[in-house]
C-alpha cells in the first residue's frame, strides 16, 4: 500500500501503514500515525484501496471528507477555549499536498486503555469501584462543560473514552464526530444510542432523530452502570419468561422496551455466581431507583451529581463483598434466610422474626406460606426482596396494600398500583375522613 503525505504547519509528513511504529490504530473511517510527540487522524479519502470497488463506501467517503473540510476548521475554533474537559481534540489542521483537509494533529495519549477495558475481569481488579466512581465524576464534569459550549457528543460509547489510570483522568476522543451548529453527529452505537431518538417502530435499535444534551446523558447512565457492575443494564443476563410458550425478548428488542437487568424476568445470577459481573442489589437505593426510571420508564436529564458524590464503596467485613449500601446485601440476605423459630410461650403461638428495619413496615400479607410486605426506609417505599416500589408521600392519610408483586398504595381519593412488570394503574376510590378505602386479598 502506497504511502500518503500529510502537510502539517507547512512539513511534510510521509505516512508509511506497513510501519507499525508509525501507525498506531486503524478505524473504520480514518487511521491514526504517531507523528513527532502527537497523533495524526487521517481520514481515509475516497481512493483508499479498503473502499476499491465499493461504490457506497467510496460516495461516503467523498461526502465525510467535504463535511470536514468545513467542519475541522469550525471544530477547532469553538473548541479554542474549552475549559473543564479533557478532550482530544484538533491542536493544528493536516492537509493534503493539494491543500485539502485531511485530518488533523492531536494529542498523544499514552499508557491509556478504553472504557471497554475496565470490564475485563484482570483490569477491573486493579481498578476499584472508588477510582471508576471518581473518573465518572469527571465525565460528568465533562459533559457539563461540553454542552455548556454547545457541543454534543453524540455517538458516546465505551470506546471513545481513553482513561489514564495513573492520573486517573478520562478522555473524550473521537471528538470530530461530535455534533454542534449546523453539524450533525451522523453516527451512533447501538448499545448506547437513546432509544428515545430511535425508530419506534423497529425492535431493535436505529437512530431516527438527532443527538441532544438528553441522549448524551442517557450514555452516561449506560456507561456508569456498565463499567460500575461489568454488565450491560439492558442487555446483560437473560430474559425468562415466566409463563409457558412466551417466546424470550431478544437484546436488540430489550434496548428498545426497556427490560432492563432490574425486570423480575431477567436473570442475572450466574453472570454473579461465576465473578462476571456485579449485582445491582450493592448499588444504593437511591441509585438503583435512578436506574430503573432512566431505563425502564425513559426519564431523561442531567445525571444527577448528588448520587455521584455520595456514592461510598466499603468491603463487608463478614463475607468482603463490595458494596456501597448501608449494610451488606449479601449478608443481609443470608441472616434473613438463616433466621431461625422463636419460640413464645403465650399458648400455642409461635413467633418467627423475618424482617427488621430501621422503618416502618406499613402493609404485609402471606401468600403460599410466604410473607409478603412493605415497608419505608429513607423516603421509599420498598418491598420484601428489597426492590424500591415507589416514592411515595409518607403520613398517616396514605394507606397501603399487597397484590402479588404489586404495591398499592393510595391518597386522597387515588389509588396507584405499581408492578414492575406493567406501567403504573390509578384508579378513583371512595375515603372516609380524609383517609381512602381500598381492600385486597393479597393476591388481587
Amino acid at each position: 500500500m502506497k504511502g500518503q503525505v500529510a502537510v502539517i504547519g507547512g512539513k511534510q509528513y510521509t505516512l508509511n501503514p506497513l510501519d507499525p511504529a508509525q501507525l498506531i490504530a486503524i478505524g473504520g473511517e480514518a487511521e491514526i500515525y504517531k507523528i513527532e510527540n502527537h497523533a495524526l487522524k487521517w481520514f481515509k479519502a475516497p481512493d483508499h484501496p479498503e473502499f476499491e470497488g465499493d461504490k457506497e463506501k467510496i460516495a461516503l467517503a467523498t461526502k465525510r471528507i467535504a463535511e470536514l473540510a468545513q467542519k475541522l476548521p469550525d471544530l477547532h475554533a469553538i473548541c479554542g477555549g474549552l475549559t473543564g474537559v479533557n478532550a482530544v481534540l484538533p491542536i493544528e489542521l493536516a492537509y493534503t499536498p493539494g491543500r485539502k483537509v485531511g485530518g488533523y494533529l492531536m494529542e498523544f495519549l499514552d499508557n491509556c486503555v478504553n472504557l471497554r477495558q475496565l470490564k475485563t475481569p484482570a483490569l477491573r481488579k486493579k481498578v476499584p469501584h472508588e477510582i471508576v466512581t471518581e473518573l465518572f465524576r469527571k465525565i460528568h464534569e465533562g459533559y457539563r462543560a461540553l454542552h455548556a459550549a454547545g457541543i454534543i457528543q453524540g455517538d458516546a460509547n465505551e470506546l471513545n473514552f481513553m482513561i489514564n489510570l495513573d492520573e486517573k483522568i478520562p478522555w473524550f476522543i473521537d471528538m470530530d464526530s461530535a455534533q454542534f451548529g449546523n453539524y450533525p453527529c451522523r453516527v451512533f452505537t447501538k448499545n448506547y444510542v437513546d432509544p428515545r431518538i430511535c425508530d419506534q417502530k423497529k425492535d431493535f435499535p436505529e437512530q431516527e432523530r438527532p443527538h441532544d444534551a438528553l441522549s448524551d446523558w442517557y450514555a452516561f447512565d449506560v456507561l456508569l452502570f456498565q463499567t460500575l457492575l461489568m454488565m450491560h443494564p439492558l442487555i446483560g443476563g437473560k430474559h425468562i419468561p415466566k409463563k409457558k410458550g412466551v417466546l424470550a425478548i431478544g437484546k436488540d428488542a430489550r434496548i428498545m422496551r426497556g427490560i432492563s437487568v432490574y425486570h423480575h424476568e431477567v436473570v442475572i445470577a450466574d453472570l454473579v455466581q461465576d465473578g462476571i459481573a456485579f449485582h445491582w442489589k450493592t448499588l444504593p437505593d437511591e441509585l438503583n431507583h435512578h436506574f430503573e426510571e432512566v431505563f425502564a420508564r425513559r426519564k431523561r436529564g442531567e445525571f444527577p451529581r448528588a448520587l455521584l458524590e455520595g456514592l461510598v464503596w466499603k468491603a463487608c467485613s463478614s463475607c468482603g463483598t463490595i458494596h456501597a449500601r448501608n449494610t451488606c446485601p449479601d449478608c443481609l440476605t443470608a441472616a434473613s434466610a438463616a433466621i431461625k423459630e422463636q419460640i413464645i410461650t403465650h399458648g400455642t403461638v409461635t413467633v418467627q422474626r423475618v424482617f427488621k428495619t430501621s422503618g416502618d413496615v406499613v402493609a404485609f400479607t402471606m401468600r403460599g406460606g410466604k410473607p409478603l410486605y412493605g415497608y419505608t426506609e429513607n423516603g421509599k417505599l420498598l418491598r420484601e426482596n428489597n426492590q424500591i416500589a415507589g416514592d411515595t408521600p409518607m403520613h398517616t392519610l396514605v394507606r397501603y396494600g399487597i397484590a402479588g408483586d404489586r404495591t398499592l398504595f393510595a391518597e386522597h381519593n387515588i389509588l396507584s398500583v405499581k408492578s414492575p412488570s406493567a406501567p403504573t394503574r390509578t384508579h378513583i376510590v371512595d375515603s372516609f375522613r380524609g383517609t381512602p378505602v381500598f381492600a385486597t386479598n393479597g393476591s388481587r
